[in-house]
């Protein structure tokens, strides 16, 4: 699919239509993901009425990059300043501490389940939304979070929706570059907007060398509805 600009009109793909008086929330492995992955569903659902809610499960404070500032509790401010680019007001947002790069050990994972149960039984939440089967660029701590998601899914028996980053997903929502250009600047620890004018889009990314973040920065994002 060719790059579409997603205004935030309050339209949305046709398989997110069951979402509408929902209360949903979208979980995160690191500060930055909501920016990079899954920004223009927050946004798109945001605009059509929905509560959209947001929770982080590290500070991201294993990136060689971000260590210092992890310790000052500096990524969760840019968090906190991309979540305000993305329409996710401060209420909306949740934070659970756990240790970057261990979310998959057995205590971690118990931890991370008590957390989401707590969010979903305090503010209704109704349906969520998880990295993907396999994290969207295949970090263990992504794909913990999806385990995660899945499995409070199941036990709330609630829709989830899981980021599929091949592009092929049941809903898809097209993305505005310049929406994601500026939840990413946001995270200025750990992310570079690159001017590039051979882009087609004037920009780059270069600590984003996955082939996923192609589609996911420029393209669009695509889910799918986990079916039990």
């Amino acid at each position: 699919m060719t790059s579409s600009t997603l205004e935030t009109t309050g339209l949305l793909p046709q398989a997110f239509r069951e979402l509408e008086g929902h209360n949903v929330l979208f979980v995160h492995a690191h500060p930055d993901d909501e920016a990079v992955a899954t920004a223009s569903a927050m946004i798109a659902l945001g605009a059509a009425g929905i509560e959209v809610y947001g929770a982080t499960a590290t500070d991201g404070e294993a990136s060689t990059r971000g260590e210092e500032i992890a310790a000052n509790r500096g990524r969760l401010l840019e968090l906190q300043n991309a979540y305000q680019e993305i329409g996710v007001p401060r209420v909306n947002q949740f934070y659970f501490g756990l240790p970057d790069g261990r979310l998959h050990t057995p205590g971690k994972a118990t931890r991370m389940l008590a957390l989401l149960d707590r969010i979903i039984e305090s503010y209704h939440i109704t349906a969520l939304f998880s990295p993907g089967a396999d994290g969207f660029d295949g970090h263990p701590d992504h794909i913990a979070v999806d385990r995660a998601v899945v499995t409070s899914g199941k036990h709330h028996a609630m829709p989830v929706w899981r980021l599929n980053a091949s592009g092929k997903g049941e809903a898809v929502v097209p993305v505005n570059p310049v929406h994601k250009r500026r939840a990413v600047a946001r995270h200025i620890s750990q992310l570079t907007i690159v001017e590039d004018p051979a882009h087609a889009h004037g920009f780059h990314v270069p600590e984003l060398v996955h082939p996923a973040y192609n589609g996911l920065l420029y393209e669009q994002e695509t889910y799918d509805r986990l079916v039990y």
